[in-house]
């Protein structure tokens, strides 16, 4: 690790430099990628990175690991509103019914995926006991496991093939049920592990199905704004 007055660098074991200027508020990567903010949120390493180099990295902004790949998340006011309407709704509803583990957009899953590690960070999941049962102490990383159902916001700078490219993995990896909330377009694409898909409107609800039995969710309250 190095650092200065302007910010800091984390030196990985894949041997690139990542640079995060707190003046600028902006990351680079350092002469060894590149990173195009208009056509690809991925910084393509010399080498792959792994799990847990992730999880060790810091700077203001937040990544997930796609084939060993960084691919730079992006949110705003509107999007981070939304899932935590969403990840509120599902912990008052798993409070009371005790079904397993609600989680928020801090939480990244290391896919049990074919290559090299790929971790994906959700808006908003939900995990039963039966796939991930209470442990004796809490896990500080990332679970190898995939979520009972995901959840994305889609936010300004998502890219259509990225978002498609995340969906992908979790129905690989096993993703029973996602919701896919687009803020803008007032709507919410549902996928299911058996390949069927459908699309709701805010006049119609979110169905936990067999996967959070029970929980039924107005499109409209997630994407109202509170009034003061």
């Amino acid at each position: 690790m190095c650092g200065d007055d302007a910010g800091w660098c984390v030196v990985l074991e894949c041997g690139a430099v990542i640079a995060f200027n707190s003046l600028h508020r902006s990351t680079q990567l350092m002469g060894v990628g590149t990173m195009s903010n208009k056509t690809s949120n991925t910084i393509n390493l010399p080498s792959p990175m792994n799990a847990a180099e992730l999880l060790a990295l810091k700077g203001e902004k937040d990544f997930e690991l796609w084939n060993g790949q960084l691919v730079e998340l992006h949110s705003g006011f509107q999007a981070a509103h939304v899932g935590a309407q969403l990840a509120g709704q599902l912990f008052l509803f798993n409070q009371t019914h005790r079904l397993g583990w609600v989680l928020g957009s801090r939480c990244g899953y290391q896919l049990p995926l074919p290559g090299h590690d790929t971790v994906r960070k959700p808006d908003a999941s939900f995990i039963s006991f039966q796939r991930l049962p209470v442990p004796d102490k809490l896990p500080t990383g990332y679970p190898v496991v995939a979520p009972d159902l995901a959840v994305e916001v889609v936010a300004p700078d998502d890219l259509a093939y990225e978002v498609e490219t995340k969906i992908n993995d979790y129905l690989l990896a096993g993703v029973r049920l996602i919701w896919v909330i687009n803020p803008v377009g007032r709507s919410v694409l549902i996928y299911h592990q058996d390949g069927t898909f459908a699309r709701q409107m805010e006049t119609d609800e979110l169905d936990g199905e067999d996967v959070l039995p029970g929980f039924r969710c107005s499109i409209a309250s997630l994407l109202e704004v509170p009034r003061s």
